[in-house]
């Protein structure tokens, strides 16, 4: 299943990169930037089935890695949790405001520090 997650991460990221690379140059501006963009997407829905279908069957032999897992899996939906809430949310996107980094040659590290940041500072 794997396979078919990485299948369907090529093609989101595909269309993103004909949105904003092609389109411009056939329409005059950006288009088609939520055809398989987006949380509602059949694609990136598609894309989270196989993903889950991929770890479904893992087995972790490890202790110390089903340890780490059993001690970071709570801490994850909590973070999660406190996404969603109404009132932390715009304070999350305008303190870090991480699109202002999406042109940005330090775009990946920015993302992974203030991932890491609201992991540290939910938990």
């Amino acid at each position: 299943m794997f396979p078919a997650f990485i299948f369907f991460s090529l093609c989101i990221c595909g269309e993103r990169f004909v949105a904003y690379f092609i389109t411009p140059y056939i329409f005059g501006t950006v288009r088609l930037t939520s055809l398989f963009y987006g949380y509602n997407s059949i694609v990136s829905f598609l894309a989270a089935i196989t993903l889950f279908q991929s770890f479904r069957g893992l087995t972790i032999e490890s202790k110390k890695t089903t340890r780490l897992i059993s001690f970071v899996a709570p801490l994850t939906f909590a973070v999660y949790l406190i996404h969603e809430q109404d009132l932390f949310r715009p304070v999350l996107w305008d303190i870090l405001n991480p699109d202002a980094t999406a042109t940005k040659y330090y775009m990946v590290g920015h993302v992974l520090l203030c991932a890491i940041s609201i992991f540290i500072i939910c938990c």
